[in-house]
Order: C-alpha cells, then structure tokens, then sequence
C-alpha cells in the first residue's frame, strides 16, 4: 500500500513540473494569438472603411485613382493611429478586449456602409442616420467613446457626399444629441423619444443652413421629412439592435439591470417563498452595496442587482442556513447537529455552484453570474473547519477542504458585494449596539478580508475600504437606531383607572369644602 501511495506521488510531482515548464509557453502562445487577431480585425476594417469611403467617380476614374484611394489611405490611417491613441490613454480596458473591438468596428461599418447605399441610389446625405452608432456605443461600450464614433463617421459622410459641409454637419448634430439623449435611459421606450429628439437636432440643422443658402433647390418639405425620418429611423433601430448585440456579445446595459431589478421576477419570487430570510438578507445587503459603490465611483446600479441575486442558490437546502432556520421543524430547528462538519461545509459551500447553475437557468447576464460566482471568493467556512479541528484526533484536517471554491473577486462591484454580504451577516448577532462597536465589527471584517487575500484582484484600493467602511457604519447605526419605548394599552386604561380613582377620592372634599363656603356667604347675608 504504502508503494503505491509513493508511486502516485512521484508521477503527480512529475505532472506538476511539466505543467510549470509548460504553462508560460502556452500564455505566451495565447498572447501572440490574441495579438495577431487584433491586428487582423485592425487592418480588415482599415481596408473596408477605405472600400467604402472611397467615392465611386475616384474608382471609376483611372486618373484618380491611385492618388484619391492614396489620399484616402493616408487619411484613414491617421484616424486609425489616433482612434488607437485614444484608446490606449484612455480606454486600455477595451483595447484589451478583441469582442469589444470588434463590435465597435463593426457598428461604424455598419452605419458608414448604410451611408454608401444611400449615397449610391442618390438619396439625400440627410437621410443618413449617423445617430444609431453614437448611440449603440454609448449604452454597449462607453459613452466617451460614442463622441469619437461620431467624428469618425461625420468626416465619412463627408467625403462620401463630396465634401458637403451641410451633410457632415448635420451627421455631427445628429449623432452628438443622440449620443447624449441616452445617457440616462431607463426604459427601451426611451429610446424612441431619443429619435424624437434626434429629428429636432436635424431639423434645426438644416433650417440653419437653409438661412445660410445651401441646398436651394431642394424643397423646404423634403428636407424637413429627411430630418424627421433620420432620427425615427435611428431611434426604431437602436431599440431593434439593441437587445440582439446585447445577446451576441454578452454585454449587460443599464436597461437589462434595471428590468432585473423588478422583484417579480420568477427566481426572485421563489427565493422569496422558499427562503424568506435569504430574500431579506439579500435586499439589506443590497442596500449596503449600492451605498458603497455611489460611495467609491463603482457602478451602484450593476452591485444592487448582483446583491437581489448572489444568493439565489440557497433555495434548493434553504433551511440549512441560519437566517431561514424557521422553515425547520420544531424538532430540530440546527440542521447541522447531526452532521459532520465537512458535511455541512459541503452544504454551505454548495450554494455558489447551485446559485451559478440557476442564474444560467434563468438567462442571467454574465456579469450577474461572475458576482454570483465570485461573492465569497476563497473564503474560509471558519465555524464548520474549527469544529471540524477541534474533533480532529488525527490531524488530518485540511483547511482547503473547507474552503470555498472561487475565484476571488475580480471587480470592484463583485468585492463589494463580498463585504457587503459579510458584514450584514455579522451585523445580525448585534442588539442595539452603540454606534463605536458597529464601526469596530465593519472594520474587523473588512480586515479579515483583506488580510486573506480576498480583495487581492479587485482592483479596490485602501481608500476604497476606508471609504466603503464609513458608508457601512453609517447605514448599520441608521438600521440599529433606538426607538422611543412607547406605553402599552394596558399600561393606559390602568393609568386612566387611576386618575378617575383619584378625582372620585377628591370629589367629596371638594363637595364639603363648597358647602361650609355657602353657610358662611349666608350667615353673612343675615347678619
């Protein structure tokens, strides 16, 4: 037997060294192939942006045309270099991302090549609905970068139209005032009022140049309906495209958190009915999170909606947990009594895969799942793993057995979540607390955190948890605030008994005293 074991150790040592010699060369192997397709989706849409910029009279023409695609070339490659500036200053994160990056390009040829079919059948360049891209960027990606998408497809329009000021203008008009109208949508109807507002932009663009005298031969009624129809057309659009890249890119937009933070959603309903105290515990948790991520710049919005669901896999064992211990028998309200400590940590770890394979059930986004995934990262289950030490006679406790799987948080929202969810759980064996023991238990479970490692891929600094400990003291003493004791019922018909007691006790002194008061007053009256 003890051969055996020795041989079993010896070839896994020897995996573990080939793994290590191999694993840089495969990293390595994956950067390059990642590289390699950014430069290959960089000069596919360098190609076809010149393909389509590149007026039909210069590639008919064989005069022009190595000087004008030349000319084009060159112009194109200097929006390139500094589209790619730009992102690398400000935006690494989606220049990291080929799928973001694709997206992107493929959003500006999209709409550059619906500016080349209207231009080709001989359509008016204000029929252009330039706004769809700004727009779509804007909500899918970030909204700084819808401003350069608009530049970047104006100067398009521009040079597809012959140079038409009016056109490119109105492109820039058009595109920035849609860009802007979604920076706080809520509902996807929203989005049509936004191509309400992108008709207005136009239309006031046009009548401005229309002053100015361009265009004169075309009618005033014309004109006005193109502008009317670009922004109906980029508003029905956006609301069609919208939730289709959302789906293909796996993307998560504030419209879909906000339509998830209905509380009659299914899952939320049954976690609601089958774990009441979870349910409970999640919607403090989730005040506490949004607080902390307004608290630090984090996005408040995306924490709330990962705190309603990070623990939805409670369902399936609900009354394993303490918070839903009512649903227990009154026999046995501690589950836990008559198992053995590994066996309960299975349970209690268990509820992160099974809240995983529900949000996928329920077609959760991605970045719902990671918070799921992720909310208490490589934990210890420190109650379960003492007991488990304590009755340990062998010493073959191990404490990664009674950890929790992972991985640790890799965002501010999920990390947030983690100490939001921590605290409110220990936050529940206080009773009336003074406001210098909350401050001392949120800092000792941030530090806990912290110190385990925890928050090591999160990305939040010490201000951060300096900054999210203040926003936790001060929503913890609001909940824990003292109340006036006010009188029972029973303690005021008593009190009432009382007083009539007193004033009936009184009422024949007062009667004697009036009477001797009227013989004086007559014998008065006869003397």
């Amino acid at each position: 037997m003890r051969k055996v074991l020795v041989e079993k150790k010896f070839f896994t040592e020897i995996i573990h060294r080939v793994k290590r010699k191999l694993t840089p060369k495969f990293n390595l192997l994956k950067r390059t192939r990642i590289l390699n397709l950014k430069w290959c989706l960089a000069l596919f849409f360098y190609f076809l942006s010149v393909w389509i910029v590149t007026p039909e009279a210069i590639r008919i023409s064989p005069e022009k045309w190595i000087s004008g695609i030349g000319g084009i070339s060159i112009l194109i490659l200097i929006l390139f270099f500094i589209v790619g500036i730009y992102l690398h200053n400000y935006h690494s994160q989606v220049l990291a991302q080929s799928r973001t990056l694709f997206l992107l390009g493929l959003v500006v040829m999209g709409v550059a090549l619906l500016a080349k079919l209207i231009v080709g059948y001989e359509l008016s360049g204000y029929l252009i609905p330039v706004a769809i891209a700004p727009m779509l960027v804007a909500m899918l990606v970030e909204a700084r970068l819808g401003v350069v998408v608009t530049v970047i497809l104006g100067i398009f329009v521009g040079v597809l139209t012959g140079y038409r000021l009016d056109y490119m203008v109105v492109a820039l008009a058009g595109g920035m005032v849609g860009l802007f109208s979604v920076a706080r949508v809520r509902r996807r109807t929203d989005l049509i009022k936004a191509g309400v507002l992108v008709s207005l932009a136009n239309l006031v663009t046009i009548l401005g140049f229309r002053l100015l005298g361009f265009s004169p031969q075309e009618p005033i009624t014309n004109v006005c309906l193109w502008a009317v129809v670009n922004g109906a057309v980029s508003g029905v659009a956006v609301t069609g495209l919208l939730p289709i890249f959302e789906y293909l890119f796996k993307i998560t937009t504030d419209i879909k958190l906000l339509e998830l933070l209905d509380l009659n959603q299914p899952i939320l309903e049954k976690l609601k009915s089958q774990a009441p105290g979870t349910y409970q515990s999640s919607l403090s948790v989730a005040n506490l999170a949004e607080s902390a991520a307004q608290a630090i710049g984090a996005n408040p919005l995306l924490t709330k909606v990962g705190s309603y669901y990070h623990d939805i896999g409670k369902i399936k064992k609900a009354s394993y947990f303490t918070e839903n211990r009512m649903l227990a028998s009154t026999i046995q309200k501690d589950k836990h009594k008559k198992l053995n400590p590994s066996m309960s940590s299975l349970i209690l770890v268990s509820h992160v895969k099974e809240g995983v394979d529900l949000a996928y059930k329920n077609k959760l986004p991605e970045a719902i799942v990671d918070i799921v995934r992720q909310h208490h990262g490589t934990t210890l289950v420190s109650f379960f793993y003492q007991r488990a030490v304590d009755g340990d006679e062998h010493k073959i406790v191990k404490e990664d057995d009674f950890r929790y799987p992972g991985p640790k948080p890799q965002t501010k929202e999920a990390a947030i979540v983690m100490l939001a969810d921590s605290v409110e759980a220990a936050s529940r064996s206080l009773s009336n607390p003074p406001p210098s023991r909350i401050k001392n238990l949120v800092r000792e479970v941030i530090n806990d955190k912290l110190t385990d490692y925890q928050l090591d891929k999160s990305d939040l600094t010490l201000r951060d948890l300096q900054q999210i400990s203040e926003t936790f003291t001060r929503i913890l003493i609001s909940m824990f605030h003292t109340r006036v004791d006010y009188p029972k019922k029973e303690s005021w018909s008593e009190n009432k008994g009382e007083k009539s007691s007193k004033r009936s006790q009184s009422k024949p002194k007062n009667n004697q005293a009036s009477s001797k008061r009227n013989v004086k007053r007559r014998e008065s009256l006869s003397g």
